[in-house]
């Protein structure tokens, strides 16, 4: 009797549906490059835990082709999200984010499960730029009264950073008239477009 019942429970596992249905644990994956086949996403994304659900959406977006998964064990979506965001496969690199940001109105009874891209994930799926805006990095009351020498220490610690995920050609004080009162910085990376958003991402 138990081994039917492993037996059942395995069968429910391995039959993965092709509706992901709205919940807090539903998944967006976008960015995903036309290289790379669903069979294939899956299994990179099983390695976190069995699948219970994987709809795939053909998009004209520039994003190109986005999908949804759902995992059997539900406590392994937010781990999930964290290893997967940011993977360059096949060529691109992949957004995976939480498809509802809102889990308090994840489900609406008598709506079919939402299949587009969802509006936070849109600015993430975009062609990325070389060049990168960093935010707060400085107080811009106490900048004016910075040295030369540690405003270029600074520098080299955003820089030093930005050069985990690629070539750095210049990082610099957004300047506003005559004195540098910004309290951001532009990061720019050589050639390297994928490199920037990576980064990006990876900060989210």
């Amino acid at each position: 009797m138990q081994t039917s019942e492993l037996e059942k429970s395995t069968a429910v596992v391995d039959a993965i549906s092709d509706i992901v249905k709205d919940s807090p644990h539903k998944i967006f994956v976008g960015g995903i490059s036309k290289a790379l086949s669903s069979k294939m996403l899956m299994e990179i994304a099983s390695s976190f835990g069995p699948l219970k659900a994987y709809q795939s959406e053909i998009s004209k977006d520039p994003g190109g082709p986005f999908a949804f998964l759902e995992y059997a064990d539900q406590s392994v979506a937010f781990k999930a999200c964290a290893g997967l965001n940011g993977m360059k496969l096949g060529g691109q690199v992949i957004t995976v984010i939480q498809a509802v940001p809102n889990a308090s109105s994840a489900e609406i009874d008598g709506n079919p499960p939402f299949c587009q891209i969802p509006q936070h994930a849109k600015a993430l799926i975009g062609k990325p730029t070389e060049v990168l805006k960093l935010k707060n990095v400085f107080d811009s009351e106490k900048l004016s009264s910075m040295s030369n020498m540690e405003v270029e220490d600074v520098l080299e610690d955003v820089r030093l950073e930005c050069a985990r995920f690629g070539s750095v050609k210049s990082v610099n004080v957004v300047k506003y008239g005559a004195i540098p009162i910004s309290n951001s910085e532009l990061c720019e990376f050589n050639n390297d477009m994928a490199s920037a958003e990576s980064y990006t991402k990876r900060r989210l």
